[in-house]
């Protein structure tokens, strides 16, 4: 008898374990999402890089007897340089210097050389050649919202005697601040 009692309590207990429903257990957590946004530029669709070329400033075939010529700066094809940044403070670009400016002539701020030839320019914000941008001031400062803008640069050049065929070239330091 004691064990039909034994077994009707195991029983009655295996009825209660089978029986007695078990709740599930619901922890919620979290997952924290984070990105640290730096300021940001970017020159005809680049990441700016130091010493990398931004644009060019082609006067084209001219003669040796030519009085002035114009050009624009051309960023990446035949489009004016494009800057798009995002930053804490407003981008400024500014014209360093060229490198044959003390060889500019007479109230002119740049200079082509071909050896100990040169050819005077300056460059400008307007097409009509009437604001000169000078070395150390900034010339153009972004609207600063993400955006791509043209930055229109113009030049004009001027001829003067003794000119002799060949490539006259300079190279003119532009300097981007964010």
């Amino acid at each position: 008898m004691k064990s039909s009692v034994l077994t009707g309590v195991l029983g009655m207990l295996g009825i209660f374990c089978v029986s007695i429903p078990t709740q599930a257990v619901n922890v919620n957590g979290v997952i924290n999402a984070t990105i640290t946004l730096a300021g940001a530029c970017s020159i005809n669709g680049s990441a700016p890089v130091a010493g990398a070329t931004w644009g060019t400033l082609d006067f084209g075939s001219q003669s040796t007897l030519f009085t002035t010529a114009t050009a624009q700066v051309n960023g990446s094809g035949s489009s004016p340089i494009s800057l798009q940044c995002a930053t804490t403070t407003p981008p400024t670009l500014t014209i360093i210097s060229g490198t044959n400016d003390p060889n500019a002539g007479s109230g002119h701020l740049h200079a082509m050389a071909n050896g100990s030839k040169y050819v005077s320019y300056d460059i400008y914000t307007d097409a009509g050649h009437s604001s000169k941008i000078t070395n150390g001031t900034a010339f153009f400062t972004s609207a600063n919202n993400g955006t791509a803008e043209s930055v229109n640069i113009y030049g004009q050049a001027s001829g003067g005697s003794g000119l002799t065929p060949g490539n006259y070239t300079d190279t003119l330091t532009v300097q981007l601040t964010y």
